[in-house]
């Protein structure tokens, strides 16, 4: 079997549409991610008091920071590699950070999203004629997620209540799933019953064409009656449960889920999620 360690490969636009593909001659990079719980002055105590225990903090946004030669044939190469870079660094914005790693023969792909922090630092030599050297930094969502999706279809729903398996491959919790039912429902609820997470409404629906959308990542619940076509802010009827933080978590591992009051379909719009 090979594996090859897990390195960054390239920053797209948001859909993928273009890419620059970083060079890999002198090639390094590093990785760091604060992590941030509440203290407060301990009066008297000439230090601070972690207000926070045992409990797990809070994940600040990543930085990468990726340095490489801009190895090119000839010296007019190297300038059009080097304008290429400064122009997709700037142009794309907020964007998405791939990753590649070989395990078991198997190349795999990671993504986040993020942003230059700054344009690239370029170095260069006398007598250096077919290469630049640049520094690049990013900016960086907390999370890495799997190239592919945790469904790749939408789950029938076919009894009730109906129990569903999700598997999350990842080591992370996800937090920014979207889940979406659509057809006839009534009294809507999914309990992930691993971790007690509830999605339920008080919104009725009688036919294919109604969709309820419970979307983790902004947090919000939406509602169409066209099929997805128009979108209408539902949150009034979102029944929270009490002492529930997020809209919505699926664990790391194996989740299931408990559907009950649809019958139709419910589509889950998640990838598997890494530190």
């Amino acid at each position: 079997m090979s594996f090859q360690p897990r390195i960054p490969i390239k920053f797209s636009k948001l859909d993928d549409s273009e890419t620059f593909v970083f060079p890999t001659a002198a090639y390094s990079f590093e990785a760091e991610g604060g992590l941030r719980a509440p203290e407060a002055a301990l009066t008297g105590g000439h230090g601070g008091l972690d207000l926070l225990g045992a409990g797990t903090p809070v994940k600040e946004s990543g930085i990468l920071r990726l340095s490489f030669e801009v190895l090119e044939d000839t010296p007019t190469a190297v300038e059009v590699t080097v304008d290429d870079m400064l122009d997709k660094l700037f142009r794309y914005g907020r964007g998405k950070l791939y990753t590649e790693g070989l395990e078991s023969d198997v190349e795999t792909l990671r993504w986040t999203r993020g942003r230059a922090i700054s344009m690239p630092r370029i170095n260069w030599s006398a007598g250096e004629q077919l290469k630049k050297r640049a520094v690049v930094g990013f900016r960086h969502d907390p999370f890495w997620y799997d190239d592919v999706a945790l469904y790749a279809s939408p789950i029938t729903i076919d009894s009730d209540p109906k129990v569903i398996t999700v598997t999350n491959t990842g080591n992370a919790r996800i937090y920014n799933a979207v889940l979406t039912v659509a057809g006839t429902f009534s009294a809507l609820t999914i309990t992930n019953t691993t971790n007690g997470y509830r999605l339920k409404t008080n919104r009725t629906g009688a036919s294919a064409a109604d969709l309820v959308r419970f979307d983790a990542a902004k947090p919000a619940v939406d509602y169409s009656d066209d099929t997805g076509s128009t979108w209408t802010g539902d949150y009034a009827k979102f029944l929270r449960r009490s002492g529930q933080v997020h809209l919505n978590v699926i664990e790391p591992g194996v989740n299931s889920l408990t559907v009950a009051g649809l019958s139709g379909t419910l589509t889950i719009d998640a990838f598997p999620a890494f530190h």
